[in-house]
């Protein structure tokens, strides 16, 4: 609604999406009047403008000074009254002055003395001294390797141990409400990625060690806080070879570091073994137990916990030398 003094000449008190309101009034040259606005916003962001033309000349946004601003301490602007509801009834929520009467929804308390007005929380801050000036990357490469470009790696893991030894999460599709099923359950508890490392990094070759019962389940961001028995094995050896396609991968990993499974293998009993082929990063990639049907779609058996795996459910067995 837009009112001249006492005179409505804009009532299109309604929701509705942009248009234009246009009404006709004469004024005299050098003429000041009260001008008024009432306006509601229902939902989302909106925006309005006030237009004037006159004989022989085109429309244009109503110039700054034209108007006979407000004052109030050492602002000025439009004086600017706050209602709740559109009835404009009652004592106002808030009366100010404003430059630019520019406000958003408040989600604090009505009677908020910033209730509708766009308030500035920016502040300066100084950089601490002795810290490294870095930013995050959004996609680290984290050691499993199957998220992250131009990376070939292979992922093994061994399933022997029984459920209540599989870590911290060994019991979370147990927990009371969760129907049988839902969550998957832990199909390994003793995981290693075969990396090659970056030259930046010392290069080579490492074993690293991704799951294990001494381990809380992680995917070791960069700035991660570092867990116990963290990193890469000990002792551990492995070599690739590229025949043209053709990638061969072998590695060594001392039994001191999975005595369990080394403990069911001496003892004759089969254990669960799966391995992943990373291809590229996000690339082709190969798992073993893929669509067999000891196996179901399952993301703890392997890293990184929002890729596509498959159960470790493959069963082997070791024959005793003669």
């Amino acid at each position: 609604r837009l009112w001249i003094g006492d005179q409505l000449l804009i009532d299109h008190w309604e929701q509705r999406g942009a248009a234009d309101s246009v009404a006709k009034i004469e004024l005299m040259a050098g003429q000041r009047v009260p001008l008024r606005v009432e306006y509601f916003q229902a939902q989302g962001g909106a925006s309005m403008e006030l237009f004037w033309t006159q004989p022989g000349k085109d429309r244009q946004i109503i110039p700054a000074d034209a108007f006979l601003l407000a004052s109030e301490g050492e602002r000025s602007g439009l004086q600017l009254t706050l209602f709740k509801g559109t009835k404009l009834d009652g004592a106002p929520i808030n009366t100010r002055v404003d430059p630019i009467v520019d406000y958003v929804a408040w989600s604090g308390p009505l009677d908020d003395k910033d209730f509708g007005r766009a308030v500035d929380h920016r502040l300066s801050l100084h950089w601490p001294e002795h810290v490294r000036r870095f930013s995050y990357r959004r996609n680290p490469i984290l050691p499993a390797g199957n998220r992250s470009p131009d990376f070939d790696n292979v992922q093994i893991a061994f399933n022997v141990l029984p459920e209540d030894r599989q870590g911290i999460l060994c019991t979370i599709h147990q927990l009371p409400g969760r129907p049988p099923g839902f969550i998957p359950g832990l199909c390994t508890d003793h995981e290693y990625a075969l990396n090659h490392v970056a030259p930046e990094h010392g290069g080579g070759t490492e074993v690293w060690r991704l799951t294990h019962s001494t381990l809380p389940r992680k995917h070791f961001y960069p700035r991660q806080p570092v867990a116990p028995n963290e990193g890469s094995v000990i002792g551990a050896k492995m070599i690739t070879v590229y025949h043209e396609s053709l990638r061969i991968t072998e590695a060594a990993i001392p039994w001191s570091e999975m005595p369990e499974v080394k403990r069911a293998i001496d003892s004759g009993q089969a254990i669960k073994f799966s391995y992943r082929v990373n291809h590229q990063g996000g690339g082709p990639t190969l798992e073993l137990a893929r669509k067999r049907s000891a196996s179901r779609a399952s993301a703890f058996a392997f890293h990184v916990d929002w890729a596509e795996h498959w159960a470790n459910e493959i069963e082997f067995a070791a024959e005793p030398l003669p």
